[in-house]
C-alpha cells in the first residue's frame, strides 16, 4: 500500500513538471553598446490560456529601462501574440512599477476582457528598450526575470518556473581614430603590457589613460 501511495506521489511530481515545462516565460539574450539603447525580447510558451502576465525585470548595474518623459511611461512595445483593437492599440491593463529593490521594475499585464487571451502557445510577446550608461566598460553580465506568475481567464495561476536568466553583453566605449600621432602628439602612447612605443600599428594601445584603437 505504502509503495503504491509512493508511485502515485511521484507520478503526481512528474505530471507537474511536465506542466510546467510547458509553461515558460523567457528573455532572449542581447547586445547593447555602452551609451546606447536596445530591446530585450520577452517570450512566453504556454501550455493553456493565458489572460495575463508578470515578471520583475532585473538588470546589471549601469543597464535600466529607458523612460519617455513625454509619455511618462517606460518604452514597451507588443507583438502580434497580444490582443489589439483596430487602432493597434494592445487590449491590456499594464501596470509597471518599481520595487523595493533599487533598479528592478514590476511590469504586470491582464486583459481588458476575458477574450483578450494570448494569440498562440509560443512565441515573442514583447520588447522593453533598455539603455547602458556611457561610461560602462565591456562585459558579459547577467540579467533575470523573477516572480514569473501567468494566469488564465478564470485568473487561476498557472505552474510557471519563477525565475529565469539572460545574458547582458555590454560592448564599453573604445575611442577609434585613423592617425593616433595626430591627437595630443606630445602625450606617450603604451601598449596593453605597459610598455611605452614610438611607433603604432595596428591594435589596441593606451593614451592619455584611454584606451584607443589604430587602424
Amino acid at each position: 500500500m505504502k509503495k503504491t501511495k509512493a508511485l502515485f506521489a511521484a507520478l503526481l511530481l512528474m505530471v507537474a513538471g511536465n506542466v510546467m515545462a510547458d509553461n515558460k516565460v523567457t528573455a532572449a539574450d542581447v547586445t547593447i553598446k555602452a551609451g546606447d539603447t536596445a530591446d530585450v525580447a520577452i517570450s512566453i510558451t504556454n501550455e493553456g490560456t493565458v489572460l495575463g502576465w508578470s515578471f520583475q525585470l532585473k538588470l546589471p548595474e549601469g543597464v535600466s529601462v529607458v523612460y519617455d518623459e513625454d509619455e511618462e511611461d517606460y518604452l514597451y512595445d507588443f507583438s502580434d501574440r497580444v490582443p489589439k483593437t483596430k487602432k493597434g492599440v494592445a487590449k491590456l491593463n499594464p501596470d509597471i512599477r518599481e520595487t523595493t529593490e533599487e533598479g528592478v521594475l514590476q511590469f504586470s499585464f491582464v486583459g481588458k476582457t476575458a477574450d483578450d487571451v494570448l494569440d498562440g502557445n509560443e512565441g515573442e510577446v514583447m520588447t522593453i528598450t533598455v539603455q547602458a550608461d556611457a561610461n560602462l566598460a565591456s562585459a558579459v553580465a547577467e540579467g533575470a526575470l523573477t516572480n514569473i506568475s501567468l494566469s488564465d481567464p478564470d485568473a487561476v495561476s498557472l505552474p510557471v518556473e519563477k525565475t529565469y536568466y539572460f545574458t547582458v553583453n555590454i560592448v564599453g566605449d573604445v575611442t577609434g581614430i585613423q592617425n593616433i600621432e595626430a591627437a595630443n602628439a606630445n602625450a606617450p602612447i603604451y601598449n596593453l603590457g605597459g610598455q611605452r612605443v614610438e611607433k603604432t600599428a595596428k591594435g589596441l594601445y593606451i593614451k592619455n589613460g584611454k584606451k584607443v584603437v589604430v587602424k
